[in-house]
């Protein structure tokens, strides 16, 4: 009787371990991937689940840290990773050898190293010196907008920006109308009508060229322009797109606001989900001092006391980052180039999701020196990126159909400031290094070629958009 009782347990814990060695039941497997020069997490890989001979692509939840998902594994279950801008196909084991994060999770660790669009196969460089728009031995050029007409509108000044400035017209080769400003000027920006403002310290002053070719300024209230006109990026017929995108906080939103029945939709969402994560955690390290006026902000204003501390203490810290993901028009299609998510998206003028599409252009930003900049020329509609090395910007056109770039264009001088494209043209501030130059205003021409299907059909925003 006693041996049978011995016979039956070794049976028991022969079975039991045979079965384990079959299936790994509800088993969470966190996998991490890591950029093997820079360190980051990689995201948007492709993972494809092989078990039971059957090939399985799972779907995915990436958290800032890896990716998670939860299936059954047998011992011959393998995990492919595919990622377009990263090294070969990648092959791992699942068995219950590889290491756990907990009782009920496996983890996979990869090392991947980029292999993304680094160095060109061709660079288009300019046979010819760049133009001279405007220069003076006077003045310099801080900043500048491309009006409709071709007509320029120039913020110049003589020793320093913030202590006098000056609008000049520049038409046709020559300065038309100059006008003093009086205060502390910043830079010069664009609404989503293409009027012109100068944004100073203390107001926001409207630039109005009037049919003479004069240039009138007027005093427009600061917090109104910033809370009514600068959200709004662009328009149609019968809507406004705008954002509620804050530089103190990792996420944001797209809206649309139907001018006829004036309604309001939720377009898309943007979010760093790991600035995210950081941002909220930042209120768990400062001290009690700083919780209780976080606290005490919440409950005067209703803001959580998480973004109170994150708002005021995190970005503040070389980890955290502003958002950038733009939203452009062209034709009847919104184009919102999540970043993020790695995707850009295609939504009519009602803001239905058409279609996505994977970018990869922007990762290894380290490496590759992308400027977090994308320009649309208002003229042919199309959409470019920046870069820059060593000094030297280039300028890539990205297909809107596929999200990839073509090769690079790269400007003549070197530490360029402030760019605009105009009808295959570039435009943009330059002086010499330790020169007496002045900063003067240069163009050129740039050689790219696109498909004539994503041309601007309805001619320039900016003019329709005035309703001229």
């Amino acid at each position: 009787m006693f041996l049978m009782r011995i016979y039956f347990i070794f049976l028991f814990l022969f079975l039991a371990q045979l079965v384990f060695s079959q299936k790994l039941d509800s088993t969470v497997v966190q996998i991490h991937f890591e950029d093997r020069e820079v360190g980051s997490n990689v995201k948007n890989a492709k993972l494809f689940l092989v078990s039971n001979q059957k090939e399985i692509k799972e779907k995915t939840d990436f958290d800032g840290n890896g990716y998670f998902f939860k299936c059954d594994f047998d011992e011959k279950s393998t995990l492919t990773v595919v990622h377009p801008y990263y090294s070969d196909t990648l092959i791992r084991k699942i068995n219950k050898r590889l290491p756990r994060i907990s009782s009920d999770t496996l983890l996979i660790e990869f090392t991947l190293r980029f292999e993304g669009q680094m160095n060109e196969d061709f660079v288009v460089f300019s046979e010819q010196l760049p133009d001279t728009i405007f220069g003076s031995e006077k003045v310099s050029v801080a900043d500048f907008e491309l009006l409709p007409n071709g007509d320029i509108l120039l913020l110049a000044y003589e020793k320093r920006l913030n202590k006098s400035s000056d609008v000049y017209l520049w038409s046709d080769g020559e300065v038309m109308s100059t006008t003093s400003i009086n205060a502390r000027a910043k830079e010069l920006t664009k609404d989503f009508r293409g009027n012109v403002h100068i944004l100073c310290d203390k107001e926001v002053i409207s630039v109005v060229v009037d049919n003479y070719k004069r240039v009138q300024l007027g005093t427009m209230d600061k917090a109104y322009y910033f809370k009514y006109l600068a959200p709004i990026v662009d328009s149609s017929y019968s809507s406004y797109f705008f954002s509620n995108y804050s530089d103190v906080y990792p996420a944001f939103e797209y809206f649309s606001f139907d001018k006829i029945d004036s309604t309001y939709k939720e377009l898309m969402n943007i979010q760093d989900e790991l600035m995210m994560e950081l941002y909220r955690s930042e209120y768990k390290w400062v001290d009690v001092r700083t919780r209780i006026w976080a606290k005490e902000m919440e409950r005067q204003t209703g803001v959580d006391k998480v973004v109170w501390v994150g708002a005021n203490y995190f970005t503040q810290s070389i980890y955290y980052e502003e958002l950038y993901a733009p939203l452009f028009k062209r034709n009847d299609t919104l184009f919102v180039f999540d970043h993020y998510k790695e995707q850009l998206f295609h939504l009519d003028l009602d803001g239905n999701k058409l279609d996505s599409i994977p970018i990869f252009y922007h990762l290894n930003e380290r490496k590759t020196g992308w400027k977090k900049s994308i320009l649309q020329d208002k003229v042919t509609g199309q959409l470019y990126t920046i870069y820059d090395r060593a000094g030297y910007t280039y300028i890539k056109h990205i297909n809107t159909s596929d999200g990839k770039v073509s090769n690079s264009q790269r400007l003549h001088f070197r530490y360029v400031d402030k760019m605009e494209i105009r009808n295959n043209k570039v435009y943009y501030v330059y002086r010499p290094f330790e020169s007496v130059q002045k900063k003067f205003l240069y163009e050129e021409e740039l050689k790219f070629d696109f498909d004539p299907a994503q041309e601007m059909l309805q001619g320039d925003d900016i003019v329709k958009n005035t309703g001229k």
